[in-house]
């Protein structure tokens, strides 16, 4: 099989699942002086809109036929970012002072379209939103560096045409490292992907609310277990990463198995990526009620 091919199947895969330096603002400042909560990631936690993603669900179709959801405020970098995530949850509902970093289509270990991991961590470094008084750290990467997990930094390069892309794993040391020396009182977790795939491997991409759709199983188009296996290997390398830099692990895809892309809509987290049954910002991503509940778990397993 050639290598492009690998790639364009693993790019399908991982689907289904520079640095701005800025002058403190007033509430950046403010995070100084207590306790809050940092989050680095992609957009599982940012959750921009099918709009600020400028989607084709956006382009003049109506919500009717997809929803779509309200913008939030930008991330201290202008990264886009949903009102509705799983960090505006936390501070609204839960009350944590919440300092969000997650951006869409961020690596780690390599160069991204929009912020990566050194890029979101030397930004905290300069404002101060990692400091003595950072309780909690959560972190979550793989999904868009699957090619370097998958087959190593020269994939990662060659998928991500640059010559500056990074080992996954010695980037997440890197940063891990960073965050440790500048909040040394704070729990860093590194939170796994939610439940994409059932614990048999299915993955239903279509869902609607029309009959055993909605009150049933979706249908599993997942024969081969491509966006399984892919599934497993990423989380198993934030493990890894996790357990070699003695921090905290949250394997949020075995508590989640039953809200998977297949679960019934009363209990889906996951957003198809055809998607009319129930409420999302973006597809293939959190559905509102996954955001809520992947939040709610968080805050009573985590923080």
């Amino acid at each position: 099989m050639r290598l492009k091919s690998v790639f364009k199947k693993v790019a399908v895969a991982a689907a289904t699942m520079s640095t701005l330096f800025a002058m403190p603002t007033v509430a950046q400042a403010d995070n100084v002086n207590k306790e809050n909560v940092v989050i680095f990631g992609d957009s599982l936690f940012s959750n921009p809109t099918y709009a600020q993603v400028n989607s084709p669900q956006s382009w003049g179709l109506s919500s009717e036929i997809f929803h779509q959801g309200k913008a939030g405020a930008p991330s201290p970098q202008g990264c886009p970012q949903g009102d509705l995530k799983v960090g505006s949850v936390l501070k609204r509902t839960y009350g944590h002072n919440v300092v969000d970093y997650s951006c869409s289509g961020a690596r780690a270990g390599g160069v991204s379209i929009r912020n990566n991991f050194t890029s979101q961590s030397t930004h905290a470094l300069r404002t101060g939103a990692l400091n003595k008084n950072t309780s909690h750290v959560l972190v979550q990467f793989g999904a868009n560096d699957t090619p370097g997990i998958l087959f190593g930094a020269g994939a990662e390069a060659i998928s991500n045409s640059s010559l500056q892309a990074k080992d996954y794993y010695q980037s997440m040391n890197e940063n891990i490292s960073r965050v440790k020396r500048a909040a040394p009182n704070a729990k860093i977790t590194v939170v796994s992907y939610p439940a994409i795939t059932s614990s048999s491997g299915s993955f239903c991409p279509v869902r609607t609310d029309v009959g055993m759709d909605a009150f049933g199983t979706g249908v599993d188009m997942n024969i081969t277990s491509t966006v399984h296996n892919t599934e497993k290997k990423i989380n198993g390398a934030m493990y890894k990463v996790a357990k070699r830099n003695n921090v905290n692990y949250f394997d949020l895809s075995s508590v989640t198995k039953g809200n998977n892309s297949c679960s019934p809509n009363s209990q889906r987290f996951i957003a198809g990526l055809f998607e009319t049954g129930m409420a999302n910002n973006i597809s293939l991503h959190y559905t509102d009620k996954g955001v809520h509940g992947v939040a709610n778990i968080l805050n009573n397993s985590v923080l």
